[in-house]
């Protein structure tokens, strides 16, 4: 019987080491795949990143170019409105005259509110 129980405590020794492999070959490989998916989601997580900030400046650059867009389409109703009164004869005397010219030299500098207030007061002189 000795030589059983010999036998038993070398198959118990092999199977001990051979589980102990098993259970370090898992946790390697477990290992890596756990770096390699970190990286995968670092990556990601960096682009996503680098394009929310993208979308933003597009964001501004679009949010910028609908106001220009919106005050030069009022700076043409503004010089239109300003173009029928001046054709309907509005314009003839001359301090009103001269307002209007100084509120030409000044168009370009003014803003979206400025100009839609100046053209709801300047309607108030078109002909019907």
């Amino acid at each position: 019987m000795d030589i059983i129980s010999t036998q038993n405590f070398r198959m118990e020794t092999h199977f001990s080491d051979l589980l102990d492999y098993l259970c370090q070959v898992v946790i390697s490989r477990t290992d890596e795949i756990i770096q390699q998916e970190n990286t995968e989601f670092i990556e990601t997580k960096t682009n996503i990143a680098a394009s929310e900030s993208l979308m933003k400046t597009y964001k501004s650059d679009v949010e910028r170019l609908k106001l220009g867009l919106a005050k030069e389409k009022k700076l043409k109703e503004v010089l239109s409105l300003i173009g029928t009164l001046e054709e309907s004869g509005s314009f003839t005397v001359g301090q009103s005259r001269t307002k209007v010219l100084k509120i030409l030299e000044e168009i370009d500098e003014k803003d979206y509110e400025t100009l839609k207030n100046l053209e709801q007061k300047l309607s108030l002189y078109r002909p019907e």
